[in-house]
């Protein structure tokens, strides 16, 4: 069992621009006149080249332009290629983000990933449940562990639900930014790799911190704390990948990147070789960064080994 794959899914945007569905709970986003969509397919573009030409296979997705889907490049909110085959279908909390799953891209997934199982709970949004995926759920494969930090877009049931499904201990907790809401996503504030794991432990109240902390499996990894402010950078936004000689790869963005300290960076380059991408734009408008536009692809027919 390995923490990371060598394989991901990638959706390549037809249209981009900050959704207005989405911004009361993301305050990450910037709004105001929408970007080039060429500069974005840019950012993009380089991105899949990067990550292929560090060996990691990348299959990428063609949106369509109608229905708009502003949010359609952050596929691994609404899906979840898993262990055994398992392919899940979460719920989204924004309307114009459901329509991300449609028959199109769900039939290019049974090209790629053929599916053995599928676990649908999309429908949970009709009710305002939400479980948005790899981006409320930060799964430790190692150690069995799925941990979410509550918020209008994870719902702890509907987490705790998954994890049992798929065979996992839920580590629940709340995470808030400094004006006390919660983070819309616990993939801003963690990141668990083979390892390292960067956490946004301030973020945690101090009742909750020490069990969060003892859960991460520390003594084969190195703790990186990042604060609030590195936080907002996008500085716990990253995703660990594997290439095709079983290198160990950390993705992240270059505005990242920029606010670590020379030891968390260094902590991160014991961990695997850094894969850097330049996506400011992406970030800004969309409020997400490299890990939300990664959906990994856990079938072991597409793993290296």
């Amino acid at each position: 069992m390995h923490q990371s794959v060598s394989s991901v899914f990638m959706v390549r945007p037809a249209v981009f621009y900050s959704n207005p569905e989405t911004a009361e709970s993301n305050a990450f986003q910037q709004r105001g006149t929408p970007p080039e969509l060429d500069a974005v397919l840019a950012e993009f573009d380089e991105l899949v080249f990067a990550l292929r030409n560090e060996g990691v296979r990348v299959h990428v997705y063609q949106d369509t332009a109608s229905p708009e889907k502003p949010d359609a490049l952050f596929p691994n909110n609404w899906l979840g290629l898993h262990d055994n085959g398992i392919r899940v279908y979460y719920a989204m909390e924004a309307h114009n983000r459901r329509i991300e799953k449609n028959d199109a891209v769900c039939a290019y997934l049974d090209q790629i990933a053929p599916a053995k199982e599928i676990i649908d709970i999309s429908n949970a949004s009709e009710n305002c449940i939400s479980l948005e995926g790899t981006g409320s759920l930060i799964f430790d494969y190692l150690t069995k562990r799925v941990f979410a930090s509550r918020s209008s877009r994870t719902d702890e049931n509907l987490a705790r639900q998954i994890a049992e499904k798929l065979g996992f201990e839920a580590v629940i907790f709340d995470a808030m930014d400094v004006d006390g809401k919660p983070y819309y996503h616990t993939n801003v504030i963690l990141s668990i790799g083979t390892r390292y794991a960067i956490l946004c432990a301030e973020s945690i109240p101090p009742e909750q911190r020490a069990a969060v902390i003892g859960k991460l499996a520390l003594d084969g990894r190195t703790l990186i704390e990042i604060s609030r402010e590195q936080v907002n950078e996008f500085a716990g936004n990253v995703l660990e990948l594997r290439n095709s000689l079983d290198e160990l790869l950390i993705v992240i963005s270059s505005r990242a990147l920029e606010v670590l300290t020379e030891s968390q960076l260094l902590a991160l380059q014991q961990s695997g070789f850094i894969t850097p991408a330049s996506i400011s734009i992406i970030e800004a408008f969309g409020g997400g960064s490299v890990r939300c536009m990664l959906a990994e692809i856990r079938s072991p027919w597409h793993d290296f080994d």
